[in-house]
């Protein structure tokens, strides 16, 4: 399954119904970062990427140098709705240093406190081993693997300590139908790994 990622560094105007034709199965959207930025576009794209009969998913891009976990998931879990079947389960986006495990799982442990649903786990491959973690984070690792970056999906090497992925982000350069200007694209071998029930 095709899916995009979308935040405010995409602008618009989005066209879903083009998406869809085009072959992309779902959407993740930016909701929040840190403690005191939620994406003004997230509202409005869920509703109309839902409308024209995409999943969604709403992610948190983890700003770990600058606060407590607990904090962040607060405010993430403040601005995200009440999930449906149309919705995917939420994602932790992790790429900024510290790389550090244990802020994941404290994150993850406080979303699933208040909606019993483990986040994915979204990061790079060089930061997924920069983790060091001893077992996996999160419920399936949605791994950021380029290649060329050429829009074309090449092999890539899933990081230890996970044995396998759910979604690989293939390219940070895809031209899709309905979005202007070049998106993220990811290919999700396991979908149904992502359903909130």
């Amino acid at each position: 399954m095709l899916v995009v990622d979308l935040s405010n560094n995409n602008g618009g105007p989005i066209d879903f119904k083009q998406m869809k034709q085009a072959g992309v199965g779902g959407v993740y959207l930016k909701c929040t970062e840190g403690v005191n930025f939620a994406d003004r576009n997230f509202a409005e794209w869920r509703r109309g990427a839902q409308a024209a009969g995409l999943r969604t998913g709403a992610y948190h891009f983890a700003r770990p140098d600058r606060n407590a976990p607990e904090a962040e998931a607060e405010w993430f879990l403040q601005h995200l709705p009440r999930l449906t079947t149309k919705d995917w389960r939420p994602c932790l986006d992790y790429e900024t240093h510290p790389a550090d495990a244990e802020w994941a799982r404290a994150f993850d442990h406080a979303v699933h406190l208040r909606i019993n649903l483990f986040p994915l786990f979204y990061t790079y491959a060089s930061f997924a081993t920069e983790l060091r973690a001893t077992e996996p984070v999160g419920a399936g690792l949605w791994l950021a693997s380029y290649g060329r970056n050429d829009g074309q999906e090449h092999a890539y090497s899933v990081p230890r300590p996970w044995k396998s992925i759910v979604g690989h982000q293939f390219t940070s350069s895809a031209r899709i139908a309905g979005v202007p200007g070049r998106v993220d694209l990811s290919n999700f071998t396991k979908p149904r790994s992502l359903d909130t029930v």
